[in-house]
């Protein structure tokens, strides 16, 4: 029996490319799979927050969840439901903004929005907790971050954690 060559090679060849192909499959496909998700996730987070600046509470609180389930970690994904929850007067928002201060994502706004956001519900500790991590933070001036999260409730504990120098009364005895 002859077999024919070129038709063997053929075959094989056809076989190492559809190895080939399933293998790169199997390589490729979750890390683009992942990246499809983050972006539908986004497309959520950005949906939500115009329902919620229309004033559609239920559909954007649809829409955050959807970006929420599809991307936990997500930092615009967290930013967004923490503020959802905020502008709701829900506590809720600082368990996300503790899930997005916790991540390399996070800001000197994430930190000051999670401590504004703890003074607001109660949460002296976690307030105090966030300022003075962001005091030992280098580069920034400390004086301006206490002065900007310093709003509503909170407005006592964050003058407590200003420099001594800012409590003073200055010379034309202006007041914070």
């Amino acid at each position: 029996m002859n077999a024919d060559p070129v038709g063997r090679a053929r075959r094989i060849r056809i076989l190492v490319a559809l190895t080939l192909g399933v293998a790169l499959t199997l390589v490729a496909a979750p890390p683009a799979y992942r990246g499809l998700k983050r972006w539908r996730a986004g497309q959520h987070a950005a949906k939500g927050v115009r329902l919620m600046e229309s004033g559609d509470a239920y559909r954007a609180l649809i829409e955050l969840r959807r970006a929420h389930l599809l991307a936990p970690t997500d930092p615009r994904v967290l930013r967004a439901v923490a503020e959802f929850y905020a502008a709701q007067d829900n506590p809720q928002a600082l368990g996300f903004l503790l899930a997005l201060t916790g991540s390399e994502a996070a800001g000197v706004e994430d930190r000051l929005r999670l401590a504004e956001l703890a003074a607001r519900f109660g949460d002296a500790t976690l307030a105090v907790r966030q300022l003075d991590d962001l005091a030992l933070q280098p580069g920034d001036d400390r004086a301006d971050r206490t002065a900007d999260s310093c709003s509503g409730s909170g407005q006592n504990l964050c003058r407590r954690h200003q420099p001594v120098a800012d409590q003073a009364p200055h010379g034309g005895g202006a007041a914070l």
